[in-house]
């Protein structure tokens, strides 16, 4: 039975008809777009990023279709435990609903499910990166320009770092078997600019009570919590610029290895696809001894 939620989304088809179900507006989309942004919060992208290595139960490919985990587009990954089967099963079924609570929207019912999705951004604290941006470029500024020029340097800000934080997306869309090509890359940077543009704003507000002569402590305790923020990015940052990634634009190319058993005393080398594979032999040398062939 569906709860309460659904029922009044129609999503309860079996008390709703499809020719009853209404269209959704903004005010009905903001609750959606705020849950269908949850993916996208850096939080939820480091955290997905370690599902493959979760000491949870692992499962075999029979294992996984026999589980109440198994559905049909998706496959199964070597090496795959119960979190990581949970994570894509729940995953899908959300992204199933999604897209029909899409097809009902009206146009302002996709407005409200943008404004739905940058309050959710306000909860993640990799967009907050805008505000002490705001702040000190208020300081700097005269007072007919800071607001506006605080607002875009924080949407260019927040831009960046969405830009900077892609493969990362990348590799958590392929984790979950989810879809994240140019034009999702392109929604979520609209929305990061959005938040930093308000947030850039909000931030030369304060900057302006600074400039006038009220106490700072205020700003500087938010400038220390947001540099252990940044040094926080850089060090997520720095570790993934130490693995191999392929570029956005390659779709769902993998450079995943083989099992172990699979790999032993062979090389590593890209099949005719591009993807990441291992070969015994590599011109005249095999791999089992270094021994020319």
């Amino acid at each position: 039975m569906a709860d309460p939620f659904e029922r009044n989304l129609g999503l309860d088809r079996s008390l709703t008809p499809d020719y009853q179900l209404p269209d959704l507006g903004f005010t009905d989309s903001l609750g959606i777009g705020f849950d269908e942004a949850d993916e996208a919060q850096s939080y939820n992208i480091i955290q997905d990023l370690y599902l493959p290595y979760s000491e949870s139960q692992q499962m075999d490919e029979e294992e996984w279709k026999s589980s109440v985990y198994y559905r049909e587009g998706l496959e199964y990954r070597p090496g795959m435990n119960l979190d990581w089967a949970q994570s894509i099963a729940e995953t899908f079924d959300q992204n199933q609903q999604y897209a029909q609570l899409h097809d009902r929207m009206s146009f302002g019912g996709e407005v409200g499910a943008f404004v739905g999705g940058m309050g959710k951004g306000l909860i993640d604290p990799i967009n907050w990166v805008s505000f002490p941006v705001g702040i000190q470029t208020a300081l700097a500024k005269q007072t007919g320009s800071k607001i506006l020029g605080a607002a875009l340097f924080g949407a260019m800000t927040n831009a960046a770092v969405e830009t900077a934080i892609a493969p990362a997306r990348a590799e958590q869309a392929d984790i979950l078997q989810t879809e994240y090509g140019f034009e999702q890359y392109l929604l979520d940077v609209g929305l990061s600019a959005g938040l930093g543009g308000v947030l850039g704003g909000l931030g030369a507000g304060v900057g302006a009570l600074r400039r006038r002569g009220r106490p700072d402590s205020f700003g500087r305790t938010l400038n220390d919590e947001f540099d252990n923020i940044i040094a926080m990015i850089n060090e997520v940052k720095g570790d993934l610029g130490r693995t191999i990634m392929l570029p956005v634009t390659d779709g769902t190319y993998t450079v995943e290895l083989p099992v172990q058993a699979n790999r032993l005393s062979k090389f590593i080398a890209f099949d005719s696809s591009g993807n990441l594979t291992t070969q015994t032999n590599v011109g005249e040398w095999q791999g089992a001894c270094l021994c020319r062939v």
